[in-house]
């Protein structure tokens, strides 16, 4: 009899544990994704609601939300839901400059088994029509500019190359361009000039390669005057990299090419305090002429001088780095030795120049 007493209060005790253990909020929505379909740009901020349900035998409370982009802005109830009753979890998506399809994540973090509930909107947006304004956003007085930087990329110095800033006249008066400052190989038109009222045009800046001493990478200005007014801060920036077009080689040509041949490519000089000169090698292991066309340091505080730039065939020559610590401003004084000569295969060589003081 005791033994059938004990099972029957172990079987109740089990029994009260299970119902225990399946108390616990269930949240369940009627859709867990939503698609916005395809809407305009201009309509901005779009909402949808996700429908849920406590379907648990305990109170539902949502501890937060959180969204995979700044863009989307979930809302949720603070209140515990009972069982048996239903709630609304809001989702904002700002399409403001988001033109084109989008897929976004809301996650709801609740007393559940598990914490997380993953919610999905998708949807395409068609972009506006850009103003004027948005798509000429610089500015030089009254213009209105695409840009206010030029890079003229893979110069060869055989041809000439354009690059084009579309403008715009904002105001209710024609606007009359120059251009001031000019390197000699640089050349500068507005189209159309006077710019009519509230039009559109474009500068058109040339470079001339064969107009230009310098090599490699160069960096410049140029000033915008606007109705003959010269301001100083009116100014257009270009870079250009400048380079020998081997394209119009003979194989003839390449066989019989120079060829540069350095003593050293990385310069270790560790820690100086006094000026200092380093000596580089060169020597043209070519079977025609070696031209030198230019030679630049990224670190300011370096002189370069070359004993000469033009080598025969076998013949050697030297670079002469020089340097004073004290017109450092910083500890750290490497630099990048850059040579540009008329190899074809290794038009540029780099030695690097470590160096540091005190």
């Amino acid at each position: 009899m005791k033994k059938i007493l004990s099972l029957l209060f172990i079987t109740i005790f089990a029994a009260s544990l299970c119902a225990q253990n399946d108390k616990k909020p269930i949240l369940k929505f009627e859709n867990s994704t939503h698609d916005f379909g395809t809407f305009d740009e201009a309509e901005g901020k779009v909402t949808t609601e996700f429908n849920f349900t406590n379907e648990g035998n305990m109170p539902l409370v949502i501890t937060r939300t959180a969204a995979s982009c700044g863009c989307t802005t979930p809302e949720y109830p603070k209140e515990p839901i009972s069982p048996g009753k239903s709630g609304v979890i809001k989702v904002t998506y700002n399409a403001k400059g988001r033109p084109g399809q989008f897929q976004k994540s809301v996650y709801v973090y609740a007393n559940t088994e598990p914490e997380k509930t993953t919610l999905i909107i998708k949807g395409v947006v068609n972009p506006k029509d850009a103003t004027p304004e948005e798509v000429y956003s610089r500015e030089i007085g009254e213009l209105k500019l695409k840009a206010k930087h030029i890079s003229f990329l893979d110069v060869f110095n055989t041809k000439s190359k354009s690059e084009i800033i579309g403008v715009y006249n904002p105001t209710n008066k024609p606007i009359s361009v120059s251009f001031a400052d000019l390197p000699r190989y640089i050349n500068a038109t507005m189209e159309p000039n006077p710019l009519p009222a509230k039009g559109e045009g474009q500068i058109v800046t040339t470079i001339h390669p064969d107009k230009c001493k310098e090599w490699g990478v160069i960096k410049g200005d140029f000033s915008v005057l606007i109705n003959r007014q010269k301001n100083t801060a009116n100014q257009i920036s270009f870079t250009a990299d400048i380079k020998e077009d081997f394209s119009i080689m003979t194989d003839k040509d390449k066989n019989n090419a120079p060829e540069i041949t350095l003593s050293s490519s990385v310069v270790s000089l560790g820690e100086v305090n006094a000026k200092f000169t380093k000596d580089i090698e060169i020597e043209n292991t070519g079977k025609s002429d070696l031209i030198i066309r230019d030679i630049k340091t990224s670190n300011a505080i370096y002189g370069i001088i070359a004993n000469n730039t033009k080598l025969k065939p076998g013949e050697k020559t030297k670079i002469v780095i020089s340097c004073d610590p004290s017109t450092s401003k910083s500890k750290i004084m490497n630099s990048n030795i850059t040579i540009i000569t008329n190899d074809p295969a290794n038009s540029i060589q780099v030695v690097k120049v470590r160096a540091f003081t005190k």
